[in-house]
């Protein structure tokens, strides 16, 4: 057969033969149940429906939840072997949507709007979305009339979701004995109008409180959201002011901005912390910090950077600056200071010593030199007073290689070095260094040669005055020839020869 009766909402489940089971009974005789039924069953049972369901039937199955709100659906395994953990899971961390709902019918003249005031992060229309079900959220419920009830009516307003509902008796007063008395031209508004039950009732030209404000009240407005087009925001934010007679916003509490148009949630750390750390105000900009805190909720203290018994942050030079988890603050100092506050100058003459001995030398200077450092080599100069572009400098004398002076100038982050070439253009002259070695070498010889010569002369000076000596002591003794001396000398004559007479 098939299913001919619609579903009257009954259980009609029986107990299997087997016993370990229950097996549905009625899906031949009824139809399945409407959607609006299983919305209605859920709400008056409290009931939290899970659809468990495969991946591919998920996208029907979030229509489906859309539709009752009163459910959540989620994605099962193709063997259904984690349903029950995926159902706990479902439980404990779902999130759904409390919506009001309202009786009203046309012909009453109620308007009702819901306001979610505490741990909403998603407000709706008349409600909040992605609410957890361990979670508390307080709404500001507000039932106004707009035209008077000839008697008392009520409003019933309700949770579908949650199955609550509360029913709220309502009635007017729209007359008062005091309207049919009225303080013509009363002091209380300026005389530019009549006070009637306490409030004043302005003439033409002139508006309000006390009708103290000149000018037609539909020109000066006051500022209106840009993104609703509503004055202060609309009533649920802000009202409009007539004591300045510009029409300011008086914001509700927890809004800010020329028309109430931002939110102090934004300057929150978090939904239950103090608007900017209670340590600054909120603007819809973002928090402007107090003096002594920084962050982009005033939650880091600055007083890490300023030194004991000292008002000025970082001795006036440095940037305090802050890190994040956990906050910690400290200066960042300029090249010209060191030390935790900044407070103590820097001997740049000292700090760029080596820098410029370096560059002097032409070598490779990146692991001397300081980061964000310039230099031009210059003439020597006889000013006193040297800036290098109109800032003014240390000056500083090295004596490497000959003796000359340079230049610092810091500015924000760089430093620019002006180095003296000495004695002229093309310093240093390395030519020089072998040459003065040959002449160094030249001289030694020479030094030597004279030594040489020196001491020479002195000792055949010693030895002549030896050998004079020793004549003079030989001539003491008697000269005489040795009777076996031959002389080499001989004279022989030629028989044959005939001197001429």
């Amino acid at each position: 057969g098939m299913a001919v009766l619609p579903n009257d909402g009954k259980c009609r489940m029986k107990k299997s033969p087997l016993g370990d089971f229950y097996e549905y009974i009625g899906s031949t005789d009824y139809d399945y149940p409407s959607l609006n039924q299983v919305r209605v069953l859920a709400i008056e049972t409290k009931t939290l429906l899970v659809f468990a369901v495969i991946e591919e039937a998920r996208a029907v199955y979030d229509s489906l939840v859309s539709l009752i709100n009163v459910g959540i659906a989620t994605t099962i395994s193709d063997n259904s072997n984690n349903i029950l953990e995926v159902i706990e899971t479902s439980y404990r961390t779902g999130r759904g949507a409390i919506l009001f709902e309202h009786s009203i019918l046309m012909n009453q003249p109620f308007d009702v709007s819901v306001l979610p005031v505490e741990n909403c992060n998603m407000p709706v229309k008349d409600g909040c979305d992605g609410v957890s079900l361990d979670s508390e959220v307080v709404f500001e419920v507000t039932v106004s009339l707009t035209s008077c009830l000839q008697k008392t009516d009520k409003v019933i307003l309700s949770i579908p979701s949650l199955g609550q509902q509360l029913e709220v008796l309502v009635d007017s007063v729209c007359q008062c004995g005091c309207e049919t008395q009225p303080e013509i031209a009363s002091e209380i508004c300026n005389e530019n109008g009549n006070l009637t039950c306490g409030l004043c009732g302005c003439e033409d030209g002139w508006f309000g409180c006390h009708c103290n404000c000149s000018g037609d009240p539909n020109v000066l407005m006051c500022p209106t959201n840009p993104n609703t087009g509503l004055p202060c925001s609309g009533e649920a934010q802000g009202s409009c002011s007539f004591e300045s007679c510009l029409r300011e916003c008086e914001c509700e509490e927890g809004f800010i901005g020329s028309a109430c148009e931002c939110s102090e949630n934004n300057c929150r750390a978090s939904v239950n912390a103090e608007v900017c750390s209670g340590n600054g105000y909120c603007t819809c900009d973002g928090c402007q910090c107090n003096a002594g805190f920084s962050g982009t909720f005033c939650e880091c203290n600055r007083g890490s950077c300023i030194q004991m018994g000292s008002d000025s942050v970082c001795s006036g030079v440095g940037e305090c600056k802050c890190g994040n988890n956990p906050c910690v603050c400290s200066c960042d100092c300029p090249s010209t200071t060191t030390s935790q506050f900044c407070e103590e100058e820097v001997d740049l003459c000292e700090v760029y010593s080596d820098c410029v001995t370096c560059l002097v030398q032409s070598i490779n200077c990146n692991t001397t030199c300081p980061n964000n450092t310039e230099h031009e080599f210059i003439d020597v100069i006889m000013d006193t007073f040297y800036e290098i572009n109109g800032s003014s400098t240390e000056t500083c004398t090295n004596t490497e290689e000959c003796t000359y002076s340079y230049y610092v100038a810091t500015e924000n982050e760089s430093t620019t070095l002006h180095i003296e070439m000495c004695p002229g253009p093309g310093f240093p002259y390395y030519w020089a260094i072998p040459v003065i070695v040959l002449g160094l070498v030249l001289l030694v010889g020479v030094v030597i040669i004279i030594l040489v010569k020196i001491i020479i002369t002195i000792h055949d000076h010693i030895e002549y005055k030896k050998f004079v000596t020793h004549m003079k002591t030989a001539e003491r003794w008697e000269r005489v020839e040795n009777p076996r001396y031959v002389s080499p000398n001989q004279k022989f004559t030629n028989v044959a020869y005939k001197k001429k007479q």
